[in-house]
């Protein structure tokens, strides 16, 4: 399409990049969406997870804004999987399965929301906007 800038998908050829967007800095901007190949519509975000080889189970932030900038900030899967194997390999390693459990002390932690969790473990949630605006200078440099 050429007024959007947006490219349709191909069956038949590779996907285009599928990026984030933009920083902070630039305004926070989303990145052009592919076209679906055969619907007047842009991909979902599991359709995109989807080509970066995540699994369906795989579950991404429920807004469409956050849930494409996760999969275009991401490493694919496989990708990932290909590049440990191959440092493995490097560094003579062979893969093992861990033989230790180590249970999670509190169920509750697993349903803290960002802030929660960050007033739990005490530490600064880190969002660019806030800090560089509201945080004194000693704070940034500390």
């Amino acid at each position: 399409e050429t007024t959007s800038r947006l490219r349709r998908l191909h069956w038949d050829k590779p996907c285009h990049t599928l990026r984030a967007g933009t920083g902070y800095k630039n305004g926070r901007y989303t990145s052009p969406r592919p076209i679906h190949p055969d619907y007047p519509r842009v991909i979902s975000v599991r359709e995109a997870a989807r080509l970066h080889s995540f699994p369906d189970w795989f579950r991404f932030h429920h807004t469409k804004w956050h849930g494409f900038r996760q999969v275009g900030n991401a490493v694919p899967p496989r990708l990932g999987r290909v590049l440990g194997k191959q440092i493995m390999t490097a560094l003579a390693q062979e893969p093992s399965v861990p033989t230790t459990i180590i249970k999670l002390s509190d169920t509750k932690l697993l349903t803290f929301k960002q802030f929660q969790a960050s007033k739990y473990w005490t530490i600064l949630v880190f969002i660019p906007f806030l800090i560089c605006c509201f945080l004194p200078p000693v704070v940034l440099l500390s």
